[in-house]
């Protein structure tokens, strides 16, 4: 993707495995250089707090990914292995960090005197049922070529103040829906009109 890392220690190598004509696991490691880009994240259902569902520990999600398949298989063929091991990546991780950037877009947005809160113990804390205000769509819309890399808006609903996100939107990447709060009084004047 050519973006620019602050990282100057990366990986000089990933690891490839393959299964072995004994039906073993074999692994071996393959230069970074070599590795064509690819993008994982999460599609999650809609959260609890809005569809009613109660406070779970767990997430309904899904994997996204973007990586460009021709150049991933014909190296899979070049080094004779059958798939790349990734980093695990954790919904619970994945949807604290969405919770930090809605709750400190609404801050900055509408201040913290207009809202309260729903976020501060799940961002301070890391609470085990993140689901329950942070979610998505598992339908991803179309890539948005014309726009921003990443976008953040925040709208109020009928109960909540809701905080939508999207992450690399060039490349198709899914939505995410943050319930930051409730408005306080007063808190509507922050937003524009609705004709």
């Amino acid at each position: 993707m050519g973006f620019k890392s602050r990282h100057k220690n990366r990986p000089s190598h990933m690891r490839a495995v393959s299964v072995n004509d004994k039906g073993a696991l074999e692994s071996r490691m393959i230069p970074s250089e070599k590795i064509p880009m690819a993008a994982f994240m999460f599609r999650f259902e809609p959260p609890g707090i809005i569809t009613g569902r109660p406070r779970n520990p767990g997430f309904y999600a899904r994997q996204w990914h973007l990586n460009d398949r021709e150049k991933l298989d014909k190296l899979l063929i070049e080094e004779g292995v059958d798939n790349l091991a990734v980093s695990k990546m954790n919904p619970h991780i994945f949807a604290r960090m969405l919770a930090k950037i809605a709750h400190s877009f609404a801050v900055a947005e509408i201040g913290l005197d207009n809202f309260t809160p729903f976020l501060q113990k799940m961002i301070i804390e890391g609470i085990e049922t993140p689901s329950y205000y942070v979610g998505g769509d598992f339908t991803v819309p179309p890539a948005e070529r014309d726009g921003a890399m990443h976008w953040v808006r925040l709208q109020p609903d009928d109960n909540y103040l809701v905080a939508t996100i999207r992450l690399f939107a060039p490349l198709g990447a899914p939505l995410y829906h943050i319930i930051v709060g409730t408005l306080r009084d007063g808190g509507m004047n922050k937003f524009p009109l609705k004709e």
